[in-house]
């Protein structure tokens, strides 16, 4: 080290300045090293990595109205076609949401009026060169409306806050596998949590597949407090991992698939002043 300022000492003005440059270069670039070093590893790092954008889910109406636009209220259990009574509605909504693949459909309700409920997905089909029709969005024409049933479609019809009459089909055909019908196309394949039952019955209200006197959710619902009203208890219905509607997806991610909620009763029905319930919900699977 000694030697090094000596030499330095008998240097030229102009021989120092040039020294003095080297060091400070030399001092730039080892520092500089680690610095580039981590900048490297940081993007390999970060093109490794998978980047999941923030999921949404949103429940909506027919023609992908706000879910408000979902009316159950005018359900008319004594009305009839000539003399032929109607014993159903059917009823359009939708899930929304980017950036899935799956996800699960949940439905909890009460269970002072016996109505059966049933939800089918909306079909995509080919024809007449429709769009929309293809991506299981519906149809807006009569015409096409007119071919799906001829083809054995069944139709739901959604009105839209413009007036516009809507069409959406869905099939309920069933497949026979030898002397056992095994599938239901487009019916969505759900459980029940929590059946209920009526006293002295095996039936369960809902149709589910859980034990006689099921209490499941009672106790996280209301504790140790014994006096709901059993049709006021909802029932929790669940159908998972359902896939998006690879038809309907949209740019950026985003998709809209379409289903039929099919309330059933039977033609002994009347009006009355009875009110149930009912949440539709979805979450990421």
């Amino acid at each position: 080290m000694h030697k090094l300022f000596s030499r330095v000492k008998h240097l030229s003005k102009r021989e120092k300045i040039q020294y003095a440059f080297a060091v400070i270069l030399t001092a730039i670039l080892v520092a500089s090293v680690p610095v580039v070093a981590w900048f490297v590893k940081a993007r390999k790092v970060a093109s490794m990595i998978k980047i999941n954008a923030p999921t949404s889910l949103v429940i909506g109406a027919g023609a992908n109205e706000a879910a408000e636009m979902i009316n159950l209220a005018n359900i008319d259990v004594e009305e009839a076609i000539g003399e032929t009574r109607v014993t159903y509605g059917r009823y359009v909504f939708s899930v929304s949401g980017r950036y899935l693949n799956h996800y699960d459909l949940q439905i909890a309700r009460t269970t002072n009026i016996p109505f059966q409920y049933s939800v089918y997905r909306v079909s995509p089909v080919e024809l007449n060169d429709e769009d929309d029709l293809e991506s299981g969005w519906g149809t807006t024409d009569n015409a096409t409306k007119a071919a799906l049933e001829t083809s054995g479609y069944l139709i739901a019809t959604y009105e839209d806050s413009n007036a516009v009459k809507h069409y959406y089909p869905f099939s309920n055909q069933e497949y026979a596998d030898g002397n056992s019908l095994y599938m239901k196309e487009g019916k969505i394949s759900g459980a029940y949590l929590n059946d209920k039952y009526e006293v002295g019955s095996t039936v369960p209200i809902g149709k589910g597949d859980k034990t006689l006197d099921s209490t499941t959710f009672h106790e996280h619902n209301y504790g140790t407090y014994n006096y709901t009203n059993k049709y006021a208890e909802p029932l929790y219905w669940q159908a998972t991992n359902l896939p998006v509607n690879s038809e309907g997806r949209i740019d950026g991610g985003y998709f809209v698939d379409y289903y039929v909620l099919v309330i059933t009763w039977n033609e002994s029905f009347v009006n009355n002043k009875e009110t149930d319930m009912i949440y539709i919900t979805a979450k990421r699977h």
